[in-house]
């Protein structure tokens, strides 16, 4: 019978890097992606190649880039360009990446040059409502194949609405993130008018929705399955017609 000491140093020893490649991929792509470039990639050549597989970057958040390790690595005060540039040069296919998540200082040129290098991207959150709205515009008609935006109600107009409308036939998911101007009763037209096909509806951090808005969002987008009004912190008289009303939705969230 062989001793303890010889059956353990008989033991077949792994590496980390010897985990499979799908595996790899399969993990990363649940981390955080600042920690993709600034860490995981500098482990070892097989964990840097599953590091920079699509399928880990097909969500790009940039919300809290700032505090992330990546400005541990490349300096304090990275600018977003300079982040964004860097995940485009680390990635292995960065024309697969179809959402981006703004952090909240990101101005119309840092969208704009999202727009430029990832035309084809499907889904991206803007919450800066300083932006001039000829550079939101601008960044717009670059896109091919939106299928939602998360932005403030301020760029409800009917510029920005008319070219939702009519650039992306398959778009369908708007949410409206807090901002000073809320949703009222013509921008609430405006968007069931020019972008009739909307199927998902989120309306965030907002004091106060008139049942009349609900109402007429409710009636005038046909295709509409969600309407999400939880973030209102009221919603004013009349509750109980609108109520009625959303009853056909799929989801109703209030």
């Amino acid at each position: 019978m062989a001793s303890p000491s010889s059956s353990s140093s008989s033991r077949i020893r792994r590496e980390w890097s010897d985990l499979p490649y799908d595996l790899l991929v399969s993990i990363f792509s649940r981390i955080d992606r600042t920690y993709l470039i600034a860490a995981v990639s500098c482990v070892c050549s097989s964990w840097r190649s599953a590091a920079r597989n699509p399928n880990c970057w097909r969500i790009l958040d940039l919300c809290d880039w700032e505090w992330g390790p990546i400005t541990t690595r490349f300096g304090e005060h990275a600018t977003f360009n300079q982040v964004f540039r860097i995940v485009l040069a680390f990635v292995s296919d960065s024309e697969r990446i179809e959402e981006v998540n703004f952090p909240s200082d990101a101005d119309g040129q840092d969208l704009i040059l999202v727009a430029d290098r990832l035309p084809n991207l499907v889904y991206f959150e803007f919450p800066n409502a300083e932006v001039p709205e000829i550079e939101f515009c601008t960044a717009l008609s670059k896109f091919r194949s939106l299928k939602g935006i998360a932005c403030v109600p301020k760029f409800m107009t009917g510029q920005v609405l008319s070219i939702l409308g009519t650039k992306f036939p398959d778009f369908s998911e708007l949410v409206l993130l807090d901002g000073e101007i809320i949703l009222d009763n013509l921008r609430a037209v405006c968007i069931s008018l020019f972008i009739p096909k909307l199927r998902k509806l989120e309306i965030c951090n907002t004091e106060t929705i008139s049942t009349t808005t609900v109402l007429i969002l409710a009636h005038l987008l046909k295709c509409l399955e969600c309407l999400d009004i939880s973030g209102c912190n009221e919603l004013t008289i009349g509750a109980a017609r609108a109520i009625e009303k959303v009853s056909r939705l799929k989801k109703f969230i209030w």
